[in-house]
């Protein structure tokens, strides 16, 4: 196999996030995509040492690296040197916690997520562990160049709403200060119908 060649750019989050100490290994991890570009997205309030390994289709080591992170860190990684196919990234921490992402570079990957947002637009809502009222909505790119971001309070009444371009993957944290039980709704150029997600 080719060895592989990666880029790593320097990022700046564009968000913060804050996790409490208590906070499991997946709930500080995220990785999106981009083109062929894998972010791996880390968000900590403690010091930690994480090693990031990325295994083929085989499950065989085809890099790995260990990061020192003063509590978060944004890395990229360019699979676009490699063959089309399904990737792992896998990521250990200090305490024996192991996360694996897959990651697939298959074009007919990207179809098929296209395909699902022709009905209803892909998007994630996650609560972050041990911060008050703090959400990391992520959405992947897809074929909906512009979308729109809407949250309900709980008699399901508009109070806020975003409008986004769409051309790379998109995650923001939004803190709702005393609205227990809103909703976000997410909307696309493309989309027949609201995605609607429900928060406690």
């Amino acid at each position: 196999m080719r060895k592989m060649c990666f880029i790593f750019i320097a990022l700046a989050a564009g968000c913060a996030v804050a996790l409490g100490n208590s906070a499991t290994l997946e709930s500080k991890v995220a990785v999106v995509r981009n083109g062929e570009v894998f972010k791996v997205i880390f968000k900590s309030q403690e010091e930690s040492t994480v090693k990031v390994t990325i295994l083929d289709n085989d499950r065989t080591p085809i890099f790995t690296e260990k990061i020192f992170s003063h509590g978060e860190f944004v890395r990229p990684y360019n699979l676009s040197n490699l063959p089309q196919g399904d990737y792992k990234i896998c990521i250990d921490d200090q305490n024996g916690e192991h996360v694996e992402k897959v990651c697939s570079t298959e074009p007919g990957i990207v179809r098929r997520e296209r395909e699902v947002a022709d009905k209803a637009m892909i998007a994630h809502v996650l609560k972050i562990q041990g911060a008050d009222n703090k959400y990391l909505v992520s959405i992947p790119h897809q074929n909906e160049g512009e979308a729109e971001i809407h949250i309900y309070d709980q008699r399901n009444q508009l109070i806020y709403t975003e409008k986004l371009t769409l051309d790379s993957d998109f995650a923001k944290v939004y803190a709702l200060q005393n609205l227990d039980g809103a909703t976000f709704g997410f909307t696309g150029r493309l989309s027949s119908k609201e995605k609607l997600v429900s928060i406690e």
